[in-house]
């Protein structure tokens, strides 16, 4: 008869074991696998007769291997550009983002075309389908990279023999203040693809929309011209954040690790947003000039709002990431 503290060591282990194996496989096979290694656990642990609880258990697991290792001969591991273990959330992803890119683009050119009353059906026409499919290609491309890199990265932690496991590197299971639900970096990964596709392709969409004496019009934010000579610069301070995002997706849960590469990820980023959009001359000057937005200092309010938002959002991306980590 086990007492309190057998009970406790082997329920905690092996749900430590399980959940380090099951998170590597596909959400279809996690249920059954789950019970499956439980039950298997449990018989190779009855056959250690005379042997103390916890030395018993400890002897299972390590016949059975790195959690890896276990979860790759279930999924009869194979080499992917993008692993079961990704997959369908790759495929989540990709369909989100392709909607949301032929839906949206689509719709604000359509407003675009609208607004500035040309005349030329056919040549926005082909405008449209080419700067959607450019759009489209674009976002299969950084998607399939950002998941790519996940894998990789995956793979790359996970190397190692078994003879070097240790059951001590089993990581407690993540709490509810630690733990990331995977739609989080999910929805962040959506986002930054579709910003990244919009200076891309078509930065004149950022604009702002007003309606004088009946008529639409509309005034880009930003000097697109500039936006062209610093879309370097912008890249790479988005490529950050989706880097940012792509660590969360791999780590599952807040810990100090995390947090430092939070923390350089935004240092990086929002720095390089910050150097880009503080210089002057990416701002539309029609802003200014503008006789109805003149009325108020628009683009100075402008300006200072958004770097205001960009200060914001590092302090509470980096604090929460900090907090959480280290929260017990």
């Amino acid at each position: 008869m086990l007492n309190s503290k057998d009970k406790n060591y082997v329920k905690e282990m092996t749900d430590r074991y399980v959940f380090e194996v099951t998170k590597r496989l596909p959400a279809t096979q996690k249920s059954d696998i789950d019970m499956e290694l439980r039950s298997l656990i449990e018989d190779m642990t009855s056959q250690f007769e005379g042997m103390e609880p916890e030395a018993a258990l400890d002897a299972v697991l390590h016949e059975l291997g790195k959690p890896a290792d276990l979860a790759d001969k279930y999924r009869e591991n194979r080499r992917y550009l993008i692993g079961p273990a990704f997959y369908e959330l790759y495929l989540l992803v990709l369909k989100i983002v392709v909607a949301s890119v032929a839906i949206g683009l689509t719709a604000a050119l359509s407003i675009a075309y609208i607004v500035s009353a040309e005349a030329d059906p056919v040549g926005f026409g082909i405008n449209l389908i080419a700067t959607v499919l450019q759009a489209l290609l674009q976002a299969v491309a950084w998607v399939t990279v950002i998941f790519a890199i996940v894998e990789r990265c995956d793979g790359k932690k996970e190397k190692g023999t078994e003879e070097s496991w240790k059951l001590s590197e089993l990581p407690p299971i993540p709490g509810n203040k630690t733990i990331i639900k995977a739609w989080e970096p999910l929805v962040g990964i959506v986002f930054l693809v579709l910003v990244i596709l919009l200076f891309n392709t078509a930065p004149q969409l950022i604009a702002v929309f007003y309606s004088d004496g009946g008529q639409y019009i509309s005034i880009p934010v930003f000097d697109t011209t500039v936006v062209k000579e610093r879309l370097l610069l912008i890249n790479l301070s988005l490529s950050a954040a989706l880097l940012k995002e792509a660590f969360h997706l791999l780590e599952r849960r807040y810990t100090i690790r995390l947090a430092i590469a939070t923390t350089i990820c935004n240092v990086v980023g929002i720095g390089l947003l910050l150097y880009v959009f503080s210089h002057p001359a990416i701002w539309n000057p029609e802003l200014g000039q503008n006789e109805i937005l003149a009325i108020v200092p628009f683009l100075d309010m402008l300006k200072q709002f958004f770097a205001g938002v960009l200060v914001v959002v590092f302090l509470a991306d980096t604090g929460t990431a900090w907090y959480r980590a280290l929260a017990k």
